[in-house]
């Protein structure tokens, strides 16, 4: 093996990208209070670090207050920047402004040397270099990682231009991630500052007040694009002291964050921060849902009573409680958020079904692009065949209106899919699944999508490239890429885990499921399915069927398999007959099913023997 001229074996250097962040003013926070700042940076990194993982990064180095960490992508770097400085925004809202801790942080895409005991190189530097220059709470990025995310996130860049950087000897272009409106708010407090100085006793309150709105306005970031949002508004107030016993005073904001912080993990919600009582305060500034809940305490119980109100009603949608024994209040914080997300968030949770009744009240004059997503929503999610060509009639409706949509062009991409996928497939699979295909590539490629509609793209497009043409590794990457962005999401990575196992990438999917049945508190019929389905691949059959226990009837095409690999050929035909009853299953149909060979020819010798015939007595459904 040749050699570098450092000593070093050439395959240890290697290209990656790199983040860097370190916190803006640490030596005046701890001039003001060590302690307390030590105390706060190990809260923070204990929130962000993990962060890392979920992007596919790994830590190179924690000094102090600063971190490294590199990426085998640039998205994926500029993607954890993205939600790390979100979710600092979160724990900072209600932190006094002296005591706020932000980060600045910069990305590099460059090569990294490691020699077994440590990392270093040219792209570490460079990122160590950028992240000074970014605002503190925002990101500057390197020409080489703006051209690698270029058209894929969607994120406002601010070229500063190019800019010499110690110790390094070339000048680098460096790009700024914006928040939404922040040119605009730069230039206008640049003119009240030159005003100012000509007007200050008349306009100094004027200025101060404006900004106060500017540091408050970034509280609201990282926005993709300009577009109009339509999605929920939401903001959680600090749960309510409802016993008087002291010691449950800090738990209630705490309690508020930890579940703020979740929500904002799924790319539908919009999370902004509290004032005032949940229908009056979000009703102020537009929001459309306040969740809020108080404390109950009783010996050595612990009751968390949570409701969601309806903004321009004041009615409650949704509440619950929760049950704990008191004591352990940061396992309290972290099952109550995961609870309230697994109900709430999702494609099948309680939040969006309040959406779509909401878009059947409205006239249809006053129908958004969005109001036709979730109308469309409503009959997908009945999963019929009938039902589907329900849900396209509507999609195409709302395309006539809004042709530029890609939240409606998507809906219409869906349900061309889902007759290969859900309801067949059809011995016409391969027309269909071209059709929802092309659909899907117009989005793909589209540009200024909003944060929800990148989110269902990648979501949709990990199904169609595994669909169109078996492009299994493009799916594994967008089915990835889909859980990043809604990390917590049970259902979702349990249905993407089908994709992963398809192609054969048994532990990573069997990872997947395993957490989604941890978290599935919708109790889902697919996150059994699809479990049943990955043991099946894996070959590990008594795992399958103890899955499907009770679940037997939802799941007849992976039971009939198991059964044919158990040797219970009289039960795989009755549970086949059942099948066949459902719709024009066929061998020629299920080959359109994107499973990566050998498997794919086990599953279908397994139909075979079950009594799936080779070709549908009936066409369609």
């Amino acid at each position: 093996m040749s050699e570098a001229t450092e000593g070093l074996h050439v395959d240890e250097r290697r290209l990656a990208a790199i983040l860097a962040a370190d916190v803006a003013g640490y030596s005046r926070l701890m001039g003001r209070n060590e302690e307390e700042t030590v105390r706060e940076l190990e809260a923070h990194q204990a929130a962000i670090l993990p962060l890392i993982a979920k992007h596919g990064g790994s830590i190179v180095n924690i000094a102090g207050d600063g971190v490294v960490a590199e990426f085998p992508s640039a998205v994926r770097a500029v993607e954890c920047a993205v939600a790390i400085q979100k979710i600092m925004a979160e724990r900072n809202f209600d932190v006094p402004a002296d005591r706020r801790m932000l980060l600045r942080i910069g990305v590099n895409l460059g090569d990294i040397i490691h020699d077994g005991t440590r990392s270093y190189g040219d792209g570490i530097n460079v990122a160590a270099r950028l992240e000074p220059l970014a605002e503190p709470g925002g990101i500057c990025i390197s020409a080489p990682v703006r051209e690698a995310i270029f058209g894929k996130l969607g994120l406002p860049l601010r070229d500063i231009g190019e800019k010499s950087l110690k110790n390094i000897d070339r000048p680098v272009h460096i790009y700024q991630i914006q928040p939404p409106g922040a040119r605009a708010r730069r230039n206008w407090l640049g003119a009240a500052s030159r005003q100012y100085r000509r007007l200050a006793p008349a306009l100094g309150l004027v200025v101060l007040l404006a900004a106060v709105a500017g540091v408050g306005a970034w509280r609201f970031w990282p926005r993709e694009t300009g577009r109009p949002e339509y999605t929920p508004v939401m903001a959680v107030l600090p749960f309510t002291n409802a016993s008087g016993d002291k010691s449950l005073d800090n738990l209630g904001p705490s309690l508020a964050r930890e579940v703020s912080s979740m929500l904002a993990t799924y790319p539908m919600f919009r999370m902004v921060p509290p004032s005032g009582p949940p229908s009056s305060g979000a009703r102020d500034i537009g929001r459309r849902y306040a969740l809020d809940g108080d404390l109950l305490k009783s010996g050595d119980k612990l009751r968390v009573r949570t409701r969601l109100t309806e903004a321009a009603s004041g009615q409650t949608v949704w509440s619950d409680s929760y049950d704990f024994p008191s004591g352990d209040s940061i396992a309290i914080q972290k099952q109550t958020a995961e609870r309230i997300y697994g109900v709430l968030a999702g494609t099948n949770g309680r939040l969006i079904k309040i959406e779509e009744e909401a878009s059947w009240r409205k006239p249809e004059s006053d129908l958004t692009e969005y109001d036709y997503y979730l109308r469309s929503m409503t009959y997908i999610m009945k999963l019929t065949y009938d039902n589907a060509l329900r849900a396209r009639k509507i999609a195409e409706e709302g395309l006539k209106r809004f042709p530029d949509s890609a939240l409606i062009k998507l809906r219409v991409a869906w349900t061309y899919l889902i007759e290969s996928d859900g309801f067949g497939a059809f011995e016409n699979c391969r027309d269909t699944i071209g059709i929802a295909y092309k659909l899907g590539r117009e989005v793909e490629e589209a540009k200024n999508k909003s944060r929800f509609e990148i989110y269902q793209t990648r979501r949709f497009m990990a199904k169609a490239y595994a669909w169109h043409g078996e492009q299994f590794d493009r799916s594994v990457d967008e089915a990835e890429a889909t859980i990043e962005m809604a990390p917590n999401d049970a259902l979702e990575r349990a249905t993407l885990a089908f994709y992963l196992g398809n192609a054969g990438q048994f532990d990573k999917a069997l990872g997947w499921v395993s957490w989604a049945v941890a978290h599935d508190y919708q109790d889902y019929f697919w996150v059994k399915g699809n479990t049943a389905w990955t043991y099946y691949l894996a070959g590990r059959y008594d795992d399958a069927l103890e899955v499907l226990k009770g679940g037997e009837a939802t799941h007849p095409w992976p039971l009939m398999a198991i059964y044919v690999r158990l040797g219970r050929l009289d039960e795989a035909k009755a549970a086949a007959a059942e099948w066949l009853k459902a719709g024009p299953h066929s061998i020629l149909a299920e080959s359109c099913t994107p499973i990566r060979e050998p498997m794919k020819q086990k599953y279908l010798d397994d139909l075979r023997k079950a009594g799936v015939p080779e070709r549908a007595e009936r066409a369609g459904p």
